[in-house]
């Protein structure tokens, strides 16, 4: 079974590649700064990961080739790359959702990941979230080596544990956001991973030329 062609053109993947990384970057910017992510940037990534699958699907059909699960063609290509990106916001959502019911996540969270989810598919999604979540889990524990090193056992466990957040909240007293913004480790995540498994798309094949990890539902025609 031949691996589907992602991108139509290597120009075009690069612009997919480009737009996607400076949404992230700027949703990372702003969340640092307000420890907030506004909903219209959110909506404005997630419409132009469909409107980008629109195009990529439209145009691989019109080479012939198949998008993800339905034969080739241009009709077929157009509405494939609007499952395609339509099933990734799904799943994206579904797994943050939960997160978010669990107050693991944030709102805006759920809402960045699931626009994410939406350029990059169903697939992909699993790769991004676990080298996020990677990405949190080593940057919390380098904020607490740090806060023990400069401040001691007793505030780090003050300021990091949920004992402490707690009493804070009690007491009255202001509790700022210990942990990582979300937002920087999504995309850093998606930068260096979407780079590494769409190397031979983006004409970067020194970067890997295995198969990347979208299993074709069908031939490429």
């Amino acid at each position: 079974m031949n691996r589907l062609d992602f991108f139509p053109d290597l120009a075009f993947g690069w612009t997919f590649y480009a737009v996607l990384v400076t949404f992230l970057a700027a949703a990372s910017i702003v969340d640092f700064r307000s420890l907030r992510i506004p909903k219209p940037l959110t909506i404005s990534c997630l419409a132009a990961g469909i409107v980008f699958n629109l195009g990529r699907g439209l145009w691989l059909g019109l080479q012939d080739k198949a998008v993800w699960s339905l034969p080739s063609g241009p009709v077929l290509g157009t509405v494939d790359g609007l499952l395609f990106s339509l099933s990734g916001f799904a799943a994206a959502f579904a797994i943050f959702f939960a997160l978010w019911f669990l107050q693991v996540a944030g709102g805006g969270d759920v809402k960045l990941f699931a626009a994410v989810g939406a350029w990059v598919g169903p697939w992909y999604v699993v790769l991004l979230l676990l080298g996020s979540v990677f990405l949190v889990m080593l940057i919390t524990f380098g904020m607490i080596v740090t806060s023990m090193v400069t401040a001691g056992f007793a505030e780090t466990h003050k300021s990091f544990s949920g004992q402490g957040r707690k009493n804070a909240i009690e007491s009255g007293r202001r509790v700022k956001k210990r942990g990582p913004t979300y937002s920087f480790p999504l995309a850093f995540a998606t930068a260096v991973i979407m780079l590494v498994v769409l190397s031979r798309d983006l004409g970067l094949t020194g970067l890997g030329n295995g198969p990347a990890p979208l299993p074709p539902v069908s031939q490429a025609r």
